[in-house]
């Protein structure tokens, strides 16, 4: 019988995951595998069953991962994102996917609730998953539904197919392991089968603050990922199609007037975020 386990990936214990654990409540699956990045071994104390596991912190995305595909013992591995909710059905929707053979790793849909402008107009920027102008509008998915990117906030694997592309990549600690993961899965002929009904929905970005962070950070890991790629035209090209697409798919309604700036900023801070990463790469030498 295939059994589902879920990861949850979190740094520290919040609220946000009381949300998310009583949105997976009844749901189709084996086990929940919460890996928290922390100094403490203790156990949180939460009214849910999960397995526990940790890792150091400063240990990173990529890492953190890792360690829950070695705990998880399902043949399939989701992960959703400790500030989502997943939608009713969630992991059945994802096992029925499976039970096409062909099938090896799907990525889900992602949507965020209105909050504010701002908060809305950020969440038109396509992440995370596409968000809310659409997966389809930031990645391409051919007419089959196969695409060449998956997010990690909502995807699922065959767990076999980490022993063939090896897991994630431990050099990644600021984010980015989903763009490099998908790249070495296309390298090895894995389609990514894209799923708009294996929906959650993610917590919303409203303030400046936090979006100026995020884009440095997504900065930092840009410069990492560079490194592991090398070329990477290609996602300069999609990122051009994909700023194109959402202007088209907002141009009428309200959010256009702040879409322009945030756009034009986010390019900046995660340039000067690549920027200051490659300054402290270069000082370690």
């Amino acid at each position: 019988m295939t059994q589902l386990s879920i990861i949850v990936i979190t740094k520290g214990i919040d609220s946000d995951m009381t949300n998310l654990f009583e949105s997976l409540e009844g749901q189709d699956y084996k086990e929940i595998v919460l890996v928290n990045e922390t100094n403490s071994r203790k156990k949180p104390d939460l009214p849910f069953k999960f397995k526990y596991a940790t890792v150091p912190l400063g240990s990173g995305f990529s890492i953190a991962r890792n360690k829950g595909l070695k705990t998880a013992k399902g043949s399939l591995v989701a992960f959703i994102d400790s500030d989502e909710v997943a939608s009713p059905n969630w992991a059945k929707k994802i096992k029925k996917r499976f039970s096409n053979k062909k099938i090896d790793v799907v990525s889900g849909n992602t949507k965020i609730h209105h909050k504010n402008l701002l908060a809305d107009s950020i969440s038109a920027l396509g992440f995370p998953g596409g968000a809310n102008v659409g997966f389809d509008k930031m990645w391409h998915v051919d007419s089959k539904g196969f695409t060449d990117h998956l997010s990690t906030c909502n995807c699922a694997f065959r767990k076999k197919v980490f022993n063939k592309v090896k897991g994630f990549d431990n050099s990644l600690k600021s984010g980015a392991e989903d763009a490099e993961l998908s790249y070495r899965l296309k390298t090895n002929g894995i389609k990514i089968k894209y799923c708009n009904d294996v929906l959650v929905f993610h917590k919303p970005r409203s303030t400046m603050n936090s979006f100026v962070k995020w884009n440095i950070k997504r900065g930092r890991a840009n410069f990492h990922f560079k490194q592991q790629v090398k070329q990477v035209s290609n996602f300069i090209s999609l990122r051009l199609w994909s700023s194109k697409n959402i202007l088209d798919t907002y141009k009428f309604k309200k959010e256009i007037v702040l879409i322009f700036p945030l756009l034009f900023f986010s390019f900046v801070f995660q340039e000067l975020g690549y920027y200051l990463e490659k300054s402290k790469h270069a000082k370690r030498g």
